[in-house]
């Protein structure tokens, strides 16, 4: 466009300084057309060329023609310009045409490398989300399976993940965390179940030592109870059966309280080894024999005092005993020695007061009923020898009336007395019904007092206690005289009872003299029996007082 412009300037004979600027700035463009060729030139192959020829033709044909012109042209002038511009438009055409032709080359090789370029991103894309999946989404949701499983105490799931990446080495560890863990819990799991078989176990001997040391406490010891002991045993510890044999005094055959072993068995056990051979073996500790395809386990029943015992049973041949069985049994086996002791000591115990009792009964028929029936028989006596005048006979009719009633009411008041007996009611009740008894049959108020606490006399004590007190309560029917009557009974200090009898009658005379004094003397001997003294005396106001003083036996084993 810029060289039809020039060759209209110079058809019009234009001035020459616009023609002179126009052909400078097309000029400046052909040499930026220039800079541009050369620097692109490796790339083109015919555009050098082809722009030297548009270089050459400007610089020598139509530069000089327009630049020349000054004021209207001649025709010739004019009509070279129309016939070399063109020719020169079209040459700037051709490289021009060229050039796009380069363009539009490299737009089309810019374009398939953009396609080329998006094509590999998304291929790269797609491989990343593959890889994604594959190594990273799916390893993470094998492993969050794998952790949930485990959470549910599940120690077999397993992370698949084990390759040599990040995520394969965590899932290596977690595998080898979960196996620690399983280990673990395994052997917690052991452990409680060892540890709770063991509570399970001595919870079973506690209570089965329990119930054995509470059957044994009682009094009697029966074949009944120890059977029930045995079948026990035989629930609670497995064993199959056995027998509870004692000697007194080691005198063979031994005498079997109670056995749950078969017949056959009892005869093969006690025939074969004989009741010496198993005594001996089994005094000073438990120990476990097999003889003909049987096994028995002996328990010692230790010596105390003159008795001894074993426990023979039967478990089978194929198991071994554990050592806390054979600890049960042989505590169960010290708990039936000191049973039998205390049973033995208690008849021992028992066997004694019965004697005592007769000897105090004997004392008491002797000092009472036996002086009066001497008193009738010498009255008889003098009735035999038929010397008597009838006055003196009907005198001693009416003595022997009175000793018979005397004896007599002796006799009911000696009953009374071995009747006594102190129920579950305990001491305080029996000295009530005592001092009402007594009130009615001497029709005298008679005022108790006791400061006792419950508990601190034993039974022979509380006994002896009541005896004496009906003993002086008997003295002062027969002699006193007495219209009031009291009894106290109190604990000093120190621990000493204090049973005070009093009354408001005569007074007593000498108390030596053993003549109509024979319930003083048993009094006495009672006091004796409880380590006390008893001191008989008169009243400064009148009367008497009968004073028992002595240290309970409950007393002296708490000081």
């Amino acid at each position: 466009m810029m060289s039809y412009r020039l060759l209209g300037y110079a058809e019009t004979g234009a001035p020459h300084e616009r023609i002179a600027d126009a052909s400078a700035e097309f000029q400046i463009r052909l040499d930026a057309l220039q800079d541009f060729v050369v620097s692109r030139a490796a790339d083109y192959s015919e555009l050098p060329a082809r722009f030297e020829q548009v270089h050459n033709n400007w610089e020598n044909n139509i530069s000089p023609a327009l630049l020349g012109l000054h004021g209207k042209p001649d025709a010739a002038t004019v009509a070279r310009l129309e016939s070399a511009i063109p020719a020169f438009v079209t040459q700037i055409s051709d490289v021009v045409f060229l050039i796009e032709q380069d363009l539009e080359q490299k737009i089309s090789l810019l374009r398939s490398l953009q396609i080329a370029l998006l094509t590999m991103t998304v291929i790269v894309c797609l491989v990343t989300m593959w890889m994604m999946k594959n190594q990273v989404v799916r390893p993470l949701t094998d492993l969050l399976h794998a952790a949930s499983r485990v959470r549910d105490k599940d120690f077999s799931a397993k992370a698949h993940h084990i390759d040599q990446d990040e995520l394969g080495q965590l899932g290596v560890a977690f595998n080898m965390m979960v196996a620690e863990i399983a280990t673990t819990y395994d052997n917690q799991n052991r452990l409680i179940a060892e540890r709770t078989s063991e509570l399970t176990d001595t919870n079973r001997s506690l209570e089965l030592m329990y119930k054995s040391a509470l059957q044994l406490s009682d009094k009697n010891i029966t074949s009944s109870m120890l059977k029930g002991l045995l079948d026990d045993i035989e629930a609670e510890l497995g064993l199959s059966a056995g027998t509870i044999c004692i000697s007194e005094h080691s005198v063979f055959p031994a005498h079997r309280l109670t056995s749950n072993l078969l017949k056959s068995d009892l005869e093969n056990l006690c025939g074969e080894r004989g009741c010496e051979d198993c005594f001996k073996t089994s005094q000073n500790t438990s120990y476990v024999d097999e003889n003909n395809g049987q096994k028995m386990i002996f328990i010692p029943i230790k010596n105390v005092g003159s008795i001894t015992g074993v426990m023979p049973f039967r478990i089978n041949a194929s198991e071994k005993i554990p050592e806390w069985k054979i600890r049960v049994l042989e505590a169960i086996g010290s708990n039936l020695s000191m049973a039998l002791s205390k049973m033995q000591h208690q008849e021992e115990l028992h066997r004694v007061a019965v004697l005592e009792e007769r000897s105090v009964i004997a004392r008491e028929l002797h000092d009472s009923i036996a002086q009066s029936l001497s008193y009738l028989r010498i009255q008889v006596a003098r009735l035999e020898k038929n010397q008597l005048t009838p006055e003196h006979q009907y005198e001693i009719v009416t003595e022997l009336k009175s000793g018979l009633a005397s004896a007599y009411k002796e006799l009911r008041e000696l009953i009374s007395a071995f009747r006594l007996k102190i129920d579950e009611r305990g001491f305080q009740t029996a000295l009530i019904e005592t001092t009402e008894e007594y009130s009615r049959r001497c029709n005298i108020p008679i005022n108790c007092h006791n400061d006792l606490p419950p508990t601190l006399l034993s039974a022979n004590e509380e006994i002896h206690v009541l005896r004496i007190i009906r003993e002086a309560l008997a003295n002062i029917d027969k002699h006193a005289q007495a219209t009031e009557v009291g009894i106290s009974a109190t604990l000093t200090d120190n621990q000493v009872v204090v049973i005070s009898i009093t009354d408001n009658g005569i007074g007593i005379g000498d108390t030596q003299s053993p003549e109509n004094h024979y319930g003083l003397i048993i009094m006495e001997d009672r006091a004796q029996s409880l380590d006390g003294v008893i001191t008989i005396r008169n009243r400064d106001q009148g009367g008497t007082e009968v004073l028992l003083t002595f240290i309970p036996e409950k007393s002296e084993i708490q000081s």
